[in-house]
């Protein structure tokens, strides 16, 4: 199973590259070692969490130049599952 796994995530990252070699962001998301959580401030009042991933999806649709495959593999996602969220954010 693990052999599996690994021959399918290096055949996507290949298909995925932009280069000849496979970078860690070609890798998907459970592949790639996660940063460590940074302090986020929570004020008193709480926040709204469906406005922060709005936020967090725009900024990376921003840096993904439009691309939704790019941006699904800024955020960790599939493109089905960022789709999948644009639509339950309203942001189709």
């Amino acid at each position: 199973g693990n052999i599996r796994e690994l021959e399918n995530v290096v055949e996507r990252a290949t298909v995925i590259s932009d280069s000849n070699q496979i970078r860690i962001e070609d890798l998907p998301f459970h592949a790639k070692p996660r940063p460590e959580p940074g302090d986020i401030e929570i004020p008193d009042e709480g926040l709204d969490l469906e406005e922060l991933e709005q936020k967090l999806v725009r900024r990376a649709y921003e840096r993904a130049n439009g691309v939704k495959t790019r941006t699904a593999r800024l955020l960790g996602l599939t493109r089905r599952q960022l789709d999948s969220r644009l639509k339950k954010l309203g942001m189709e």
